[in-house]
């Protein structure tokens, strides 16, 4: 009895097809992973960069409080911290709300630029 697929008992070249699918696939999954590696580092680097950003905001906020009293408010202030440089400006004044610009530049070399309103309590004033 003759076989039906004699072909795929001919050893002249069938595996080919399947080897090169299985190679194929094989090199498209390591791409695909070295690419995706490279995404979440380049994420990883910017949230590192955000955090410090945010914190460098927290920390020229947190100073100029401290200081608010002692300082002139129609120049800029500028505070220098490991991790960056925060230049804080007094736009506006009202009732116990300040307006302040906030330019802040990381050691890296970002920057970030926006508005904030810091409101003061009775308890902060006395410190």
């Amino acid at each position: 009895m003759k076989k039906i697929l004699s072909f795929i008992s001919n050893q002249e070249g069938f595996v080919l097809p399947y080897v090169l699918f299985f190679a194929a696939l094989a090199l498209f999954v390591v791409i695909a992973s070295t690419d995706r590696y490279s995404n979440d580092v380049q994420i990883t680097h910017n949230q590192i960069e955000q955090i410090r950003i945010e914190t460098l905001v927290q920390m020229g906020r947190a100073k100029l409080l401290d200081e608010l009293a002692h300082i002139p408010q129609d120049s800029p202030i500028t505070y220098s911290f490991p991790d960056g440089v925060v230049e804080i400006s007094i736009i506006s004044i009202k009732d116990n709300q300040y307006n302040l610009h906030l330019n802040v530049t990381t050691s890296s070399g970002s920057v970030y630029d926006t508005t904030n309103t810091l409101t003061l309590i009775e308890n902060n004033l006395d410190n």
